[in-house]
């Protein structure tokens, strides 16, 4: 049996995350406390027990230069001794074909694998620089007019400085005031630190932090590089006056003087995002009816099918200008790939060449960056 969650099941689904994910306990009461959504988690059921459960939350996330809500999947978990009987794909499909009608037209998150939900269409949408310094001294500088925040004090101020940063880059979640509130109660629950920096009392840019073995960058959002340059320069300062390293993430289009210095930097992947509804996607994103593609979709029965970009079904007998998965649509809408990318890794068919090079005119590639959300 598959269905919507129950609040009653929240218990139960507390039991199987605590087996399946190594979060700190306080990390788990404070998600089952406020984070906890039945009416967009889903569950498969053996002999009454729950065996497989799927989590998430909705959110708005910008597409571009459109919001439209989605729900981002918190965690993904069955009993060890149900795995490879088809529960969690079960409980995907399920998930997948009705949380539209809950408020999720797509659905970002990271999993733990990358490539673990190919299968349900749910491919890279973002990238983050991953990065490493040994000895941050030479990098440090207690010279920058970096503050330290209150994380619960200064929360409308990060909110409004997170809304201009995520304004530049596609596939991020646009937070409300509302949301910063419940991540900021998420970061504190693992005892978060944070700092800043002010111009004209105005927060211009911040990181969230974790003081662990190593001093570790979990949010970074800067309005300028020079910000970026005084906030990065500072976390060097306070990790080599606590002889520690520093790593972490990084958005993608952040580049510092220390990756030309001693540092391991990469650059990958990060978030995936899959489709509930291919309509309203190209409805919020695309806007043009003059374009057509053909979308196979072996998970979402709804979204196979022709549309037009304003998102509406073709009945009629005009051929599409290109054929593609619903999975590779949302790369391209939102700006990880462009058609001419997918055509040539065979992601793509193009029934009409000029139409596809209109598409990759109007449809250009984005800077693709996300954070972590549950």
């Amino acid at each position: 049996m598959v269905r919507w969650t129950k609040w009653c099941d929240r218990e139960e689904i507390r039991e199987l995350w605590n087996l399946r994910f190594d979060d700190s306990a306080p990390f788990v009461e404070w998600f089952f406390r406020e984070r906890f959504s039945p009416d967009h988690s889903a569950v498969s059921l053996e002999d009454g027990h729950i065996v497989s459960s799927i989590q998430s939350y909705p959110f708005h996330v910008r597409i571009r230069n459109a919001i439209l809500p989605c729900a981002v999947i918190a965690g993904v978990s069955t009993l060890p001794t149900y795995e490879g009987r088809g529960y969690m794909g079960q409980t995907m499909r399920f998930f997948m074909n009705g949380i539209a009608d809950r408020g999720g037209i797509v659905l970002p998150y990271r999993p733990e694998i990358l490539a673990m939900y190919q299968g349900f269409g749910h491919f890279p949408v973002s990238r983050t620089a991953y990065f490493h310094i040994n000895d941050p001294t030479s990098l440090a500088s207690d010279k920058t007019g970096v503050v330290f925040l209150n994380l619960r004090q200064d929360e409308s101020a990060i909110h409004a400085c997170y809304h201009r940063f995520s304004q530049r880059y596609s596939g991020i979640i646009s937070r409300s005031l509302a949301d910063v509130r419940l991540k900021i109660s998420d970061y504190l629950a693992d005892d978060a630190c944070g700092v800043g920096v002010y111009e004209q009392d105005i927060l211009t840019g911040y990181c969230i932090y974790f003081i662990h073995d190593t001093l570790y960058v979990e949010e970074f959002a800067a309005n300028s590089p020079n910000d970026a340059n005084r906030l990065f320069t500072a976390l060097c300062q306070m990790a080599s006056q606590a002889g520690k390293a520093v790593t972490g993430k990084l958005p993608p289009d952040i580049f510092l003087p220390a990756q030309a210095a001693q540092a391991s930097w990469s650059l990958r992947p990060m978030g995936v995002m899959g489709v509930a509804d291919v309509a309203q996607l190209l409805s919020a994103v695309g806007g043009n009816p003059s374009w057509r593609v053909a979308i196979t979709d072996p998970v979402v029965a709804k979204n196979n099918g022709v549309f037009d970009f304003a998102g509406n079904r073709c009945e009629d007998a005009r051929q599409p200008h290109l054929r593609l998965e619903a999975g590779r649509l949302v790369q391209f809408l939102c700006g990880y790939h462009t058609l001419e990318e997918l055509t040539a890794q065979h992601l793509c068919t193009p029934l009409d060449s000029g139409a596809v090079r209109e598409l990759d005119a109007a449809f250009p590639r984005c800077c693709c960056h996300i954070f972590d959300e549950y």
